[in-house]
């Protein structure tokens, strides 16, 4: 199975055959667009400072995927993070949302892990159905490598900070399982004998963190 990156398999296991974003919950949101900018920071296309968010480097080509939040952050070079969270917050406005699910989608379309229904009144929406079989293997991939802590790489831990703060690994994990997996995540963590799942597994908690925080800040105002 060609790899994939952390957004996009979030995406899959995110939509676990529902077709589209709406009604997810916004939990998954944030971290289906926590997903986005973790990739973009790795790559140093962004950096985060207090709550701001700067474009430090080009869209590397094979990332075209992400360049709808790219574009959000590079248009003034920067731009705070509450001003991002209203532009992907679906009670305000649900495009940059759709931009982002489209072009992941129409990635995953490209290379036939999905299937595509038309819908909405002119048929133009498409609504992204994951293959069973790329469900399961997503989930498989995860599952040995966060059960066998020798297998455990950061783009795994890095899926599972994600899924477990969406509360999406209960759809595919058992209680004994989704435990078993903090432990060995908590483990590698304080050995540092892995100090890329570290440097990783700390990115993604500081941003779901930022996004959450800056959430609940929006929905007070």
């Amino acid at each position: 199975m060609k790899e994939l990156s952390v957004a996009q398999e979030y995406f899959i296991c995110m939509l676990n055959g529902k077709g589209k974003i709406e009604g997810l919950g916004k939990d998954k949101l944030i971290c289906f667009v926590a997903g986005g900018l973790l990739e973009l920071q790795l790559a140093g296309c962004i950096a985060f400072d207090n709550k701001t968010i700067f474009s430090i480097g080009e869209l590397p080509e094979e990332m075209d995927y992400l360049k709808s939040i790219y574009n959000v952050i590079s248009k003034d070079e920067s731009i705070d993070m509450d001003e991002f969270m209203k532009a992907y917050d679906y009670e305000f406005n649900d495009r940059q949302l759709n931009e982002l699910a489209k072009d992941i989608g129409d990635f995953l379309e490209s290379i036939d892990f999905v299937k595509t229904i038309k819908s909405g009144v002119f048929k133009k929406k498409k609504t992204y159905f994951p293959k069973r079989e790329i469900i399961n293997k997503v989930i498989d991939k995860m599952r040995s490598n966060m059960l066998e802590p020798e297998n455990m790489t950061e783009e795994t831990a890095a899926l599972f900070i994600l899924l477990d703060r969406s509360m999406c690994l209960k759809e595919y994990f058992s209680i004994f399982e989704r435990n078993d997996m903090r432990e060995n995540l908590i483990g590698a963590v304080k050995s540092g004998e892995n100090p890329h799942i570290r440097h990783m597994v700390e990115c993604a908690e500081n941003i779901v963190n930022m996004m959450s925080v800056m959430n609940v800040s929006l929905i007070v105002n």
